[in-house]
């Protein structure tokens, strides 16, 4: 087996974007960020979490709420 870290590579506007998949660690940290946020700020976590693994802040509050729910499930998709 050869394992190799993931990038999902996506367009938003003409402009390509690469997000890394989070490994289990920050997964895991960011889980638990969310069950002790206020629900107003989960957004913003959101959105912070997407900004480390490489989407820019600012393109991130441009887009709908479901573009980012979709690259979220994107993580948890099965390679093909």
């Amino acid at each position: 087996m050869d394992f190799k870290k993931r990038v999902l590579k996506f367009k938003f506007e003409d402009t390509e974007y690469s997000v890394s998949f989070p490994n289990n660690r920050r997964l895991n940290e960011f889980q638990k960020e969310q069950k002790v946020i206020k629900e107003e700020d989960s957004l913003e976590s959101l959105i912070k979490f997407l900004n480390e693994l490489g989407l820019p802040s600012e393109v991130a509050w441009d887009m709908e709420p479901q573009h980012l729910t979709q690259i979220l499930e994107s993580f948890n998709q099965k390679k093909s």
